[in-house]
């Protein structure tokens, strides 16, 4: 499970591909909180769907929807992302890790949550403006 950092709320994966989060006491069992993972790198979730986001999008307007989808459904404007553990603070050792969205160009995004006055599921997004980030590994 991918818990946000004060442990207000998991990210869960809903069928149609969105993320979205919901409070830790609402994820017991469920699988749409379980994440596949490569040496702690996030990939995509147990549904053998991959993270992806939209470039062209993130070009015009520094915001993009992180989404999931199986290899052969992933739009072709679309390009694939992980989610990188990475210190919170990086001229910190000890900081706690946080996850950034690292596309294949080793381009760095924030994740941010998305609230709806109407009630409506909260959706997550990537923005420019990871400062300080720093390739932890050589990416493929």
């Amino acid at each position: 499970m991918l818990v946000e950092y004060h442990n207000v709320f998991v990210m869960a994966a809903g069928a149609n591909g969105n993320l979205y989060a919901t409070p830790p006491s609402n994820a017991n069992g469920n699988d749409a909180v379980v994440f596949a993972t490569i040496d702690g790198v996030v990939i995509g979730d147990d549904q053998e769907r991959y993270l992806h986001y939209y470039p062209d999008v993130m070009a015009a307007y520094n915001v993009s929807r992180l989404r999931l989808a199986s290899e052969d459904a992933t739009p072709k404007t679309s390009q694939n992302i992980d989610l990188v553990p990475t210190p919170l603070d990086p001229d910190d050792s000890s900081s706690p890790l946080v996850y950034v969205a690292v596309d294949t160009l080793d381009n760095a995004y924030n994740m941010v949550l998305c609230d709806f006055a109407n009630g409506a599921s909260s959706k997550i997004f990537i923005v420019n403006g990871r400062r300080g980030w720093t390739p932890s590994r050589s990416r493929s």
